[in-house]
């Protein structure tokens, strides 16, 4: 009795694989974009980290090292499903079907088997790479480390500064014209000497804070202007502790507190100035 031969149409096997591995290169283009993408945040922190050896940053390496080693699997395990079809092209090379009494026989059932778990492995691998990618994203977007667009920061300063300086230049002619009155009463026999003696102090000393102020000023668009030259090549900074923007923003934010409190000690003289005498 003749034993029942079997066979596989290796057109209909070479169609079938083509397929799984398109929808592999399919997902792992989309893998490719993520990782060249997280890889270039990285890499511009890390450019512009002070001590690499400081424990925020070392904390964002080894996620990043984790990162790595994931999308390295990933690619590894498909580089290896592509062997396997070159394998598998080679073995059916010239052959329209492999029967069960050939020789190759064997040898493609096996092919098959190694696919369908490489297959899920990639699965796996993927799920894998999608969560050291998120560990990372987070890792960086909720450390100290901070990206800011370098022109929205240059024309926010440039905006409040402009602002400012107008606002200075009006309450400089307020107080030009209250110095005036106070002269004129003064002058009338409105205004005896104590009172008068005590309202130019407050003047004094609110075009002092006044002052203060103006140089504040020029000081953050001088500290501004160097932070733009530094980083003229660059669409976004980062900045926060260890960075190496970080002395240009901390003495920016310096002098933003001096104006705040020169602003402070002005409304509190205001105030003063603006009292009734008896």
């Amino acid at each position: 009795m003749q034993s029942c031969v079997v066979y596989y149409n290796t057109n209909d096997m070479r169609n079938s694989m083509n397929n799984n591995i398109a929808q592999i290169e399919s997902n792992y283009s989309l893998t490719k974009s993520d990782y060249l993408e997280k890889k270039k945040l990285y890499q511009g922190l890390e450019s512009n980290v002070l001590d690499k050896n400081e424990n925020s940053f070392t904390q964002i390496s080894k996620k990043k090292s984790d990162f790595d080693a994931a999308y390295q699997s990933l690619l590894h395990e498909k580089e290896g499903i592509l062997n396997k079809q070159k394998q598998f092209e080679k073995l059916i090379e010239g052959k329209n079907e492999i029967k069960s009494n050939e020789k190759e026989w064997d040898e493609l059932k096996e092919m098959k088997a190694q696919m369908k778990t490489s297959a899920g492995q990639m699965n796996k691998l993927g799920d894998a790479y999608a969560s050291a990618s998120n560990i990372l994203g987070d890792a960086i977007n909720n450390s100290q480390y901070k990206q800011i667009e370098r022109l929205e920061f240059n024309n926010q300063i440039k905006n409040n500064t402009s602002q400012l300086n107008q606002s200075l230049s009006d309450i400089n002619a307020q107080i030009k014209a209250y110095n005036q009155k106070l002269e004129a009463a003064k002058t009338g026999g409105q205004m005896n000497d104590s009172t008068y003696q005590s309202k130019i102090d407050l003047i004094t000393k609110m075009s002092s804070e006044l002052n203060k102020i103006k140089g504040a000023v020029k000081r953050i668009n001088v500290f501004e202007s160097s932070f733009q030259l530094k980083n003229k090549n660059k669409s976004k900074v980062w900045i926060g502790e260890n960075t190496k923007s970080n002395a240009l923003i901390k003495n920016i934010e310096e002098q933003i507190n001096e104006i705040y409190k020169g602003q402070t000690q002005f409304r509190t003289l205001s105030a003063k100035l603006n009292e009734k005498t008896e």
